[in-house]
């Protein structure tokens, strides 16, 4: 099983499953006589379902492809009576606690979270720049500067970058490194080719979750020598000449390193 399985899953539990909250039931159910009893209906479709998907979402689990504890929530909260449940040790410490389970050593959480929501976005990062004060402005071309970022924020997304322009010329490109050890190393994301324009303006990058760290390196390289981007100093960058300008490496490519970066920041939109 693979990420991309998991819409398929995510709607079948939607159209095969009954869902219930304390004001209201819900059962997939055929236009025909109404049944004797609305939870010997809910139990019966239940039961069906977990026949046919159970051991899909066991691997979903099992792979974290797929939040368990408001699944747990469902089946515990609203089919433990029928003993459906009793078939399969996926349920078992969950009814012996009627509490969901999370990952961490079967410690229970306290609140519980929409059973048919997945995944779970993270937060959107705020604006951060890379570390410095204002300096001058430098020019070169198929050159790779990374500029270091010091306050983004551990585990929030970001999706675009800019560049401060004093002079535009050409074109270029952007990118986002991962920090190793103080200096920039495995590419997370870049921009397409790009035409220069002055000031800040903010391009779209694919969109990537920052890890648990506040550290990471802003990139760029243009073709023009012409184009005139601000400096600063008191940062951090590393750089490596000559590289063709359109090609980000990955890893970094490191010649030289000073404390005058590029003025550079990302943002989330």
């Amino acid at each position: 099983m693979i990420a991309d399985d998991i819409p398929f899953i995510i709607k079948d539990i939607k159209n095969e499953m009954p869902y219930h909250t304390d004001n209201a039931g819900k059962i997939p159910y055929s236009f025909k006589a109404m049944p004797k009893s609305f939870m010997g209906e809910s139990h019966k479709v239940d039961n069906k379902f977990l026949n046919n998907h159970l051991g899909e979402i066991e691997e979903a689990v099992d792979k974290k492809l797929m939040e368990k504890n408001s699944f747990i929530y469902q089946q515990v909260n609203y089919h433990k009576e029928s003993g459906i449940l009793n078939h399969d040790n996926f349920f078992h410490a969950d009814l012996a606690t009627g509490c969901p389970i999370s990952y961490d050593n079967f410690q229970h959480l306290s609140f519980l979270i929409n059973p048919y929501t997945y995944p779970v976005p993270c937060i959107n990062g705020i604006q951060a720049f890379v570390q410095g004060v204002s300096n001058t402005t430098h020019n070169s071309s198929n050159t790779l500067y990374g500029g270091k970022v010091t306050t983004a924020q551990a585990d929030r997304c970001y999706d675009q970058i800019a560049i401060s322009t004093q002079t535009a010329v050409g074109s270029n490109v952007q990118a986002m490194y991962t920090d190793n050890a103080g200096a920039p190393d495995a590419l997370i994301s870049q921009t397409p080719q790009t035409s220069q324009t002055t000031g800040w303006n903010y391009v779209n990058l694919p969109e990537w979750q920052q890890d648990s760290t506040v550290n990471v390196w802003c990139a760029y390289n243009n073709d023009s020598t012409a184009n005139h981007v601000y400096n600063l100093q008191g940062g951090y960058r590393y750089y490596t000449a000559p590289v063709t300008w359109t090609a980000m490496p990955d890893p970094f490519s490191i010649d030289s390193n000073d404390p005058y970066p590029h003025n550079q920041k990302i943002t989330h939109s």
